[in-house]
């Protein structure tokens, strides 16, 4: 997908919702809301080559495609939280954003918890392998 088209889509959609919500409110957000779906839809169909890049070099250097999973779910929470978050702000509601934004913390590190066990117990075996 071109940015050029993705941009014009943003661009359309923020002028279109800001010409609606002079007349109704609720429909500017929701045409707000629909421009930045599209845009979000447009933009993962470029997300499959960043993928493919991340299983090579998992397989080059022998990383567990579990972490590439994690990482990449990390990755699609840290979007959609900030896309949530972003929703929720033009809708003027701050409080509830911040919430969703703390929400996406959370989960995060509920995800990356298991990997930095590991990691820490991969040191620790390999300062006691190296301890005299």
């Amino acid at each position: 997908m071109s940015v050029f088209t993705i941009v014009a889509i943003g661009i359309l959609g923020a002028v279109l919702a800001l010409t609606v919500r002079q007349i109704r409110p609720e429909a500017g957000l929701m045409i707000g809301l629909a421009a930045g779906i599209l845009v979000l839809l447009l933009s993962l169909a470029e997300f499959s080559g960043v993928l493919d890049a991340l299983s090579e070099l998992a397989m080059r250097y022998g990383i567990p495609t579990a972490y590439v999973g994690v990482l990449v779910k990390i990755i699609g929470i840290a979007y959609l939280v900030q896309f949530g978050a972003q929703v929720c702000k033009d809708a003027g509601e701050s409080a509830i954003a911040t919430r969703v934004e703390m929400g996406g913390r959370i989960l995060i590190l509920s995800m990356t918890l298991p990997a930095a066990i590991s990691a820490v117990k991969a040191a620790a075996e390999l300062l006691q392998e190296a301890a005299p």
